[in-house]
């Protein structure tokens, strides 16, 4: 049996004053278009680059994804690890059947690798 994992690459962590926004390179146009109806599905993983897990304390932060589209922001606020930190991977595991076919190449960004991981 397998089961849909969307891993995306956090591209860059914008800390504003509260330190509450982030933004990855994959968005509800690409491959967390699910995420926009369905809404958050509380099983997210955030591993270093080496792969080791991130433990710390959840802290609330609005998810927005690569494009200039104010909708290509993620419903809700998701607990992410405290720290967190630009070039980790945040995995949201189970994402549903349609995160692949409807992700689309909308301004130039969209899914760009599919990898299997068991």
């Amino acid at each position: 049996m397998y089961v849909c994992v969307c891993a995306v690459r956090m591209s860059y962590v914008y800390v504003c004053v509260d330190c509450a926004s982030v933004f990855l390179n994959d968005g509800i146009y690409g491959g967390l278009v699910d995420l926009r109806d369905m809404g958050l599905t509380g099983r997210v993983r955030v591993v270093c680059s080496n792969g080791q897990a991130r433990i710390g304390k959840p802290v609330p932060r609005s998810i927005f994804g690569p494009t200039c589209d104010s909708l290509d922001r993620l419903p809700g606020a998701l607990g992410l690890p405290e720290d967190t930190q630009s070039g980790d991977y945040v995995l949201f595991d189970g994402l549903g059947a349609y995160s692949v076919a409807m992700s689309t190449q909308f301004n130039g960004y969209g899914l760009s690798e599919i990898v299997t991981v068991r």
